[in-house]
């Protein structure tokens, strides 16, 4: 028998399409990939977002460096080290033997003038590693002087307010920074605070009087922060999800179909949520701050934290500038709001996830305190 091999025209043709139409497909295929590799690239370089998964967060809010302190309520953790992480970053804390984040006291140079910086997470460098935060981004513009960064996670102007004075530089000072926001007000105002005691001041006799010293300590509080969390078992949901995201691209999109950025701001403070007493005890603690700076040959200036809701949504807690700016315009103190500066540019300068600064953020920041620090303005006494 003989077999004849099928060389008809339509056979030869469709031999000939099937190939072409799989070389269309790998042609479309691996162009797809080589430009999502240069999105996601790009996007890494302009707006990363990395993915932790849940069994890789270790935040608890006081357990991370923060130990029990009698006379501020909390302070940092001497000569401690830890790996930090939350969802949106993971640094390195690094605290000298001061409990700040910090240089050494024995690595500074005992003839430059010192800037001293006062504030909360924002000033502590939250999520951002120690380059990055603007603290140290101003440190290394002004290498003819000594920067101090007493700034801690949770301090209101209070405890600002305290740990100047009983740290204050023995050398002469030149600039004080305080970092001002919008939940300082309702720190200023109470004896606990994040479920930690702490120091309040009073109105008493016309003078600021300070209560709740020593702060008492609540045992069971500091217990249950430094606990270990234990970690979830990881699901294959959340392998999934690790699987995918390691795609900055593909978890940005994701976050943004599931959960807007407006949505969430977790800054729910208005001034009607204010005890009657918040902005007299503040402005009352900021004056003493500048007649400290004052006494030492320096000079203050408050910087307003807008918060991201501000960011967000216009003419969001607007009082909040205009009772600040009133109570540093009435004492000569300089004042800077920060929130023309941040919205400016197009980089984000907030983390989808909470409230703080991505680096770029600071970046904005340390450019306003150094063009700040460049033209020298000329501020007057207090009363």
């Amino acid at each position: 028998m003989n077999i004849t091999a099928n060389t008809s025209p339509q056979g030869a043709n469709k031999r000939t399409n099937g190939g072409h139409y799989r070389k269309r497909l790998l042609l479309m295929a691996s162009s797809f990939v080589f430009f999502f590799i240069l999105l996601e690239l790009g996007y890494r370089r302009v707006d990363p977002y990395p993915y932790f998964a849940p069994r890789e967060i270790n935040r608890n809010e006081f357990g991370n460096l923060t130990e029990y302190d009698d006379h501020l309520g909390w302070r940092g953790t001497p000569n401690a080290e830890r790996v930090f992480v939350t969802q949106n970053a993971r640094v390195t804390l690094r605290h000298n033997a001061g409990g700040h984040r910090d240089v050494e006291e024995a690595n500074r140079r005992k003839d430059l003038p010192a800037i001293v910086f006062l504030g909360d997470s924002f000033t502590w460098g939250y999520d951002v590693e120690y380059d990055d935060m603007f603290v140290n981004h101003v440190r290394a513009a002004n290498p003819e002087n000594e920067i101090y960064n007493f700034g801690h996670r949770g301090y209101g102007t209070d405890q600002a307010l305290m740990i100047f004075e009983r740290n204050a530089p023995q050398r002469p000072l030149q600039r004080v920074f305080l970092m001002f926001y919008e939940n300082d007000l309702a720190d200023n105002t109470q004896t606990i605070r994040y479920k930690k005691n702490k120091p309040r001041f009073l109105i008493q006799n016309d003078a600021l009087t300070l209560t709740n010293a020593p702060v008492p300590v609540n045992r069971q509080a500091w217990a249950t922060a430094s606990a270990t969390v234990a970690k979830p078992t990881p699901t294959l949901k959340t392998r999934t999800r690790q699987l995918l995201f390691h795609s900055h691209l593909l978890h940005a999109l994701h976050h943004r179909f599931t959960q807007p950025d407006v949505t969430q701001d977790l800054s729910t403070l208005t001034p009607d949520d204010l005890p009657d007493d918040a902005w007299d005890v503040t402005r009352r603690l900021i004056f003493r701050i500048g007649a400290r700076a004052e006494q030492l040959g320096g000079k203050l200036c408050v910087l307003r934290i807008p918060s991201k809701s501000e960011i967000l949504t216009p003419d969001m807690y607007a009082q909040f500038n205009a009772e600040l700016s009133a109570i540093t315009q009435a004492a000569g103190i300089d004042y800077i709001d920060l929130r023309p500066h941040l919205e400016a540019t197009p980089l984000r300068t907030y983390y989808r996830d909470g409230i703080h600064w991505t680096p770029h953020g600071h970046e904005i920041v340390a450019k306003v305190i150094q063009a700040y620090l460049a033209t020298e303005t000329a501020s007057t006494s207090l009363p």
